[in-house]
């Protein structure tokens, strides 16, 4: 892929070219239109689509030094995500594309790079990743100074229909909401297992709504 550093770096060329004095060097419409280009050159095959060592490269130097609630590295929720991620999508053995899954996969290894770092979704664009991944990470994603609840954050998601993006977030608040890993948090931070589990039951809901089937419910039938 061409090193071709931010979307703000091509926009502030675009107003140079164009002889546009832009506030802060790259206004609206020139970003709208290096975007457009940064799409057309993906589609014309002048970048390399992102593999899914890059997403993990990536997720690892955005989060690092970063912690969870109870105090672990983050990264290793991410990696109990990706996990996680991976068993739910033998619910969709068949009906899903090897492009589809690893579109979701990847949406899973970055499902916190933009909310908890620098990264955005922009540079996810010029690092080769899919406007699929793009979709499920900004569905994913808390945006600064937003104000809806969690229960309201969780029922948009359900609502946008994306079952990539859903099954991302159903990993996570099993993960988050695992005893165990409850079981380290201060006492007084305990209680916030109950919102993980009425998350869990909503997006465990829409997600066999919009087709999946939990494969850990079809393996204790069979048993």
């Amino acid at each position: 892929m061409p090193a071709l550093g931010s979307i703000h770096a091509i926009a502030r060329a675009v107003c140079t070219f164009q002889d546009r004095a832009c506030p802060a060097g790259a206004c609206p419409p020139c970003l709208e239109r290096a975007l457009r280009a940064v799409r057309a050159m993906r589609e014309a095959g002048m970048f390399q689509a992102a593999s899914d060592f890059d997403a993990w490269e990536l997720a690892e130097s955005s989060h690092r030094g970063q912690q969870d609630k109870a105090g672990r590295p983050y990264m290793a929720h991410v990696g109990r995500v990706n996990e996680g991620v991976s068993d739910l999508l033998a619910g969709l053995l068949g009906r899903a594309t090897h492009d589809q899954f690893q579109s979701i996969m990847q949406a899973a290894t970055l499902h916190d790079v933009v909310e908890d770092s620098a990264v955005t979704l922009d540079d996810l664009l010029l690092r080769g990743f899919s406007d699929d991944v793009l979709d499920m990470v900004r569905l994913l994603t808390k945006p600064p100074g937003d104000t809806r609840t969690y229960a309201q954050r969780i029922e948009d998601l359900i609502a946008s229909g994306n079952l990539g993006a859903i099954l991302v977030k159903l990993a996570d608040v099993e993960d988050n909401g695992d005893p165990a890993r409850l079981a380290l948090l201060p006492e007084d931070q305990r209680g916030i297992g109950e919102r993980y589990r009425r998350a869990r039951a909503r997006l465990h809901e829409a997600a066999t709504a919009l087709g999946w089937r939990d494969p850990r419910e079809q393996a204790e039938s069979a048993a």
